[in-house]
């Protein structure tokens, strides 16, 4: 956390109602920004990042609620004075006259620029961006808890669930999966087994006895056991087994004897999106373009949540790594090679290039090592290019109008479902496609996937607006039911 943000968490206690703070209505003056900055006639590009930005800020005010989360009359009063210069900065240009405007043009332009940076300050500031600060906060009486909110985020479940999971054992884990007998999948990250707990959860029990696996071990465990979202996998727990029949579960991995280690998640009954996507089985996924989107919706709720301070950049987002429970509802999983970064980092460079399949890695990572919270982004557009068109990621083809089948570029396929004329040739035959709303949504969807997919990173959107997105169209295909 910054100094700033140290200060006014520990040496603010006087409490007061939100509502008994004067003129502090920060709900209603994000609406009235975005409403100028839409409207602007001037430095429109600049207009519009700083709309983009306070639309940010709105959905970590839904967070806070949706997390009943607490802040202090401190940290609304700096959001309110940033929202309030914002506001004023496009209102009072826009009410001059057009020689005023073409000669201090350039001055507004610093001017905007200077309140986006004001209001990422502020947004430094909230405990919504830190679960862990929540944590400790929610046992102080030093905060506020934020008054209800008519908006409320669809994903409710989010919660810490403790540090260090479940407390497994050896013959539990044994007696569970029939001595390790039903082997469900394997990967270079270990092999994965399916089990029944003595309580009936199913579970699968991921095994890693390799040092070169038990970094992403480490990772992917000290994120899922920190947080639970309801589109995110859920990890009960972890075991470290020892050779000679023992076994720890707090063993580090240079210690002598150690020779595996387990994790211990919640098992998915009906596979990834990537088995119905491009398996030949029908299923409710491949008939039915309501259950494409609405588990797209989910999994950009997902990354949208782990975009928040302290941000994790999941580098590996795929429709093999989007699990489906029993009601086809999404997970995200395949953490191994997340980065979590500091609350000061906007990106991170890598040398080493890891993270998705061919096909699913953004090029500007691959390109330059710089990873940042857009790489997801445009993973998440190749995902939706599957949802949509059936095909598969690293291997994505098309008929000419003779029926000839001819691989693609991703870009290609980007200008093919942005047509509206080609869009149905390239749509998945699958499910049906007729109805005025239904159109609308597929095309609004490919949209999305497209501006996810642009090359410049400053020009894809933010989850959070990829959320927004998606929810319409969800509407969309619901009113053509």
């Amino acid at each position: 956390m910054s100094e700033a943000a140290a200060a006014v968490w520990g040496g603010l206690g006087q409490a007061a109602t939100v509502a008994q703070l004067a003129g502090v209505d920060p709900l209603g003056l994000i609406v009235k920004v975005i409403k100028v900055a839409r409207k602007a006639r001037n430095n429109k590009e600049e207009c519009e990042k700083l709309a983009r930005r306070v639309n940010v800020v709105r959905d970590v005010l839904l967070d806070l609620q949706q997390h009943k989360a607490l802040v202090t009359p401190a940290v609304l009063d700096e959001l309110n004075h940033a929202l309030l210069e914002a506001h004023h900065v496009i209102q009072s240009f826009e009410e001059r006259c057009a020689i005023y405007q073409f000669v201090m043009a350039s001055r507004q332009e610093e001017r905007l620029r200077g309140v986006q940076s004001k209001i990422h300050d502020a947004l430094n500031l909230f405990p919504a961006v830190n679960t862990t600060l929540i944590s400790r906060l929610l046992s102080t009486n030093n905060v506020l808890q934020l008054p209800h909110l008519r908006e409320v985020a669809d994903d409710q479940e989010v919660e810490i669930h403790g540090e260090g999971g479940e407390k497994f054992t050896a013959e539990e884990l044994v007696a569970a999966t029939n001595n390790y007998g039903f082997e469900i999948g394997t990967s270079n990250s270990g092999t994965v087994y399916k089990g029944t707990l003595a309580d009936e959860r199913e579970v699968a029990i991921k095994v890693v006895c390799d040092n070169y696996s038990m970094e992403y071990f480490e990772v992917e465990a000290s994120i899922l056991l920190w947080i639970k979202h309801k589109h995110i996998i859920r990890l009960f727990g972890t075991l470290t087994v020892m050779d000679k029949g023992t076994s720890s579960s707090s063993s580090t991995d240079d210690e002598e004897g150690v020779v595996c280690r387990m994790q211990i998640f919640q098992y998915m009954n009906n596979g990834s999106l990537a088995d119905h996507i491009h398996g030949d089985s029908p299923s409710p996924v491949t008939e039915s373009w309501k259950m494409r989107i609405g588990i797209l919706l989910g999994v950009a709720r997902a990354v949208r949540y782990l975009h928040y301070r302290p941000t994790i950049i999941h580098r590996s987002i795929s429709s093999s790594n989007i699990l489906l429970d029993d009601d086809y509802s999404p997970r995200l999983s395949g953490f191994g090679l997340s980065l979590i970064l500091d609350d000061d980092e906007a990106e991170r460079t890598d040398v080493h290039i890891h993270g998705n399949t061919l096909g699913y890695i953004d090029p500007e990572y691959e390109n330059t090592g710089r990873v940042t919270p857009a790489s997801d982004v445009y993973s998440f557009g190749i995902v939706t290019l599957e949802v949509l068109t059936g095909w598969s990621a690293n291997l994505q083809q098309v008929q000419d109008e003779r029926g000839a089948v001819h691989g693609v570029q991703t870009r290609q396929l980007v200008d093919a479902v942005l047509d509206a004329r080609k869009l149905k040739k390239v749509l998945d035959s699958r499910p049906a496609t007729t109805g005025t709303q239904r159109r609308k949504a597929l095309h609004s969807v490919a949209e999305t996937a497209a501006s996810c997919l642009q090359l410049e990173v400053a020009d894809r959107p933010t989850m959070s607006e990829v959320v927004v997105s998606l929810k319409e169209a969800l509407k969309l295909l619901c009113e053509d039911e």
